[in-house]
């Protein structure tokens, strides 16, 4: 079904490490032959100390690189996409 979709993920990170994840859109999010359109928003928080930047749709998914971040806090990536 086309619309705006949101994934979500729960890692763990120290704050040296710059590491790329994978947000997966699959199962209910996204219908059979359904595609990701493009990138409408990604949101930290609390916003300012973990990045993530350079989103690739790559199939069903989405990745970013993420750097930074506080050593024992925790955090919220969430992106939007628009499918197909």
């Amino acid at each position: 079904m086309a619309g705006v979709k949101t994934a979500n993920q729960v890692f763990l990170k120290t704050p040296s490490e710059v590491v790329k994840k994978n947000f997966e859109f699959s199962g209910v999010d996204l219908a059979t032959g359904e595609t990701i359109s493009t990138v409408v928003s990604t949101t930290v928080t609390p916003p300012s100390e973990l990045t993530a930047t350079s989103p690739v749709i790559s199939g069903t998914k989405v990745q970013y690189t993420l750097g930074a971040g506080t050593v024992n806090k925790d955090y919220e990536v969430k992106t939007q996409v628009t499918t197909s």
